[in-house]
């Protein structure tokens, strides 16, 4: 089982970027008043979103808050996240590690074992909080301007974004990254242009970044573009990522082994997931060596190895889209059936099924018999 428990890491992340924004009922902010904590935390990640709205952002965390308190561990886990990313998110005030820090032990305490690894991380004087050290290859593909290694350069530099200096240090590989066609990379660059963090305060160039990050997807850049040029409108909303592929149908997917979730392979390039799912709206390191992506509108995460090939889908609720057209919610009898007539393998853990296919291994997590979250992997992994 213990190649399960890395997943772990992957799925807080996929929580932190890739909460659907559903909208929130209002009995649930009338349960959350009333003192229902698992409320709140509905109530928070519903505002949380995608975390690319810095106003909603901050309007989430009295909520996680009060299910902090109340003993939700995933929302200390939330809310850590976002202490520990304040600057890049665009909130209105610093990165706050040490206070993460406490968060993520108080995720830890609660049970939710998320925060036990963030905690165990935080703790390595040799990890950076926002990204993994660039391998050689990535630091050579970097100096000659490919976008996505010079993210990763800049990220690592940047750290947790708390020290002026090695933002200033990480705006030359952001620049390239930006030109790259990260968008994500332009919205810091925005940030740091905007605050004067790291960089002589350059109101008209924040506004470039921006508008090249709103071009490229980055819905912070729309937002924040909108309000320096003096607008009401918030222009997010016309560049969401295209539509997904539907998920081919079981008889339609081809050899037994074969799988597919929402038209995405194990080993399929990054590339490829771009044209499948658009650019993504999040981004982070994962314990092996890659890095998990998050797209605007999913709780869906995908994940990739050191050679940039997926390695991994996770899925925490029905909008991140389906295995084989199951989806989170349906009956877990539905997995069993599908991989009895796939010839798939099923062992039933009792609130889980283990499903192994050619190269994959699936692992899916029931609640009241019903799918509650979906975690495809790698053989291997």
């Amino acid at each position: 089982m213990s190649r399960l428990v890395g997943w772990s890491t992957i799925s807080a992340i996929a929580l932190l970027l890739s909460a659907s924004p559903v909208a929130a009922q209002s009995p649930e902010e009338q349960a959350c008043r009333g003192g229902d904590t698992q409320a709140c935390f509905t109530v928070g990640m519903h505002y949380l979103g995608n975390m690319d709205n810095a106003p909603n952002v901050e309007r989430s965390m009295p909520f996680f808050t009060k299910a902090c308190d109340g003993g939700v561990g995933k929302a200390c886990f939330a809310l850590g996240g976002i202490f520990q990313t304040a600057v890049s998110t665009g909130l209105s005030f610093p990165n706050d590690l040490p206070r993460a820090k406490g968060l993520f032990q108080r995720a830890c305490s609660a049970g939710f074992e998320p925060g036990c690894t963030r905690v165990t991380q935080l703790q390595d004087p040799a990890y950076s909080p926002t990204g993994r050290r660039p391998t050689p290859d990535e630091e050579a593909g970097c100096k000659r301007g490919d976008g996505d290694n010079c993210w990763t350069v800049a990220l690592y530099i940047a750290g947790d974004g708390s020290d002026p200096v090695k933002m200033g240090q990480a705006a030359p590989a952001l620049e390239k990254a930006c030109v790259g066609s990260v968008g994500n990379a332009c919205s810091m660059l925005g940030v740091m242009y905007q605050n004067g963090t790291g960089v002589t305060q350059d109101i008209a160039r924040s506004l470039s970044y921006y508008t090249k990050g709103c071009d490229l997807g980055a819905s912070l850049s729309c937002q924040q573009r909108d309000k320096l040029n003096g607008t009401a409108t918030v222009a997010a909303a016309s560049h969401t990522a295209p539509a997904a592929a539907p998920a081919p149908s079981p008889a339609a997917s081809g050899q037994s082994g074969e799988a597919t979730f929402e038209g995405i392979r194990i080993g399929m390039s990054q590339d490829d997931v771009r044209r499948k799912l658009g650019d993504p709206v999040g981004r982070a390191p994962s314990t092996d060596g890659g890095e998990t992506w998050a797209f605007r509108g999913r709780t869906l995460g995908v994940t990739f190895d050191g050679h940039r090939s997926v390695s991994g889908v996770v899925a925490i609720a029905r909008e991140a889209g389906g295995f084989e057209g199951i989806r989170i919610e349906d009956e877990l009898s539905t997995l069993k059936d599908l991989s009895s007539k796939r010839g798939w393998k099923v062992d039933d853990l009792g609130t889980m099924l283990l499903i192994s296919g050619s190269g994959w291994t699936l692992l899916a997590s029931g609640q009241a018999g019903k799918i509650a979250m979906l975690t495809w992997t790698a053989a291997g992994n």
